[in-house]
């Protein structure tokens, strides 16, 4: 099984955890989960070598939504994923890819991607994907309609279960920049 870390917030420039309390326990952070207590994220044992986690998770545990950022190799946010709880189901409703110019997605201090894309799904089939690049004005919008949405709807997992919220291709295919 894979070993986690709780904490209330993760900074993922300093790869450490922010505020005076590092870490919080596995037994606060469940008691949080099942009672609706404060927020807390998670992450994955980070690399040895690196100290790079592949991912961090938000759980709001208020609203029962969450929120996935996905990293490379080298720290860099490349994806960013919202589930929503809607009539007591998670939600895959947003998802933010980010794009960096070739060679320079190795430094997560100063990265900047040079294109987003950004899709927002909502359980009612409709979609809206939007293509933004670096240059500002150059956006692109497309609306569907009829979007089959039953790989979107999750299960909230049972607390320490988080593999299937952490898939950063939950629910999707991986897009590509226009």
């Amino acid at each position: 099984m894979t070993a986690y870390r709780y904490m209330n917030q993760w900074n993922s420039w300093t790869l450490r955890p922010i505020g005076s309390k590092r870490y919080l326990g596995e037994a606060e952070a469940r008691e949080r989960y099942e009672t609706g207590g404060d927020a807390f994220e998670v992450i994955p044992e980070p690399d040895p070598v690196t100290g790079i986690p592949a991912w961090q998770i938000r759980a709001y545990t208020g609203d029962g939504s969450f929120t996935v950022w996905h990293f490379n190799q080298y720290g860099v946010l490349t994806r960013t994923v919202g589930f929503r709880l809607y009539d007591g189901r998670l939600f895959h409703d947003e998802v933010l890819d980010y794009f960096y110019p070739e060679g320079e997605d190795r430094d997560r201090r100063r990265s900047k991607s040079s294109s987003l894309i950004t899709t927002y799904i909502k359980p009612n089939g409709t979609s809206k994907v939007i293509y933004s690049d670096v240059i500002p004005g150059q956006e692109h919008v497309e609306e569907y309609r009829n979007v089959p949405i039953d790989s979107y709807w999750a299960e909230r997992p049972a607390f320490g279960h988080w593999e299937t919220l952490a898939n950063p291709n939950y629910g999707d295919t991986t897009p590509t920049p226009r």
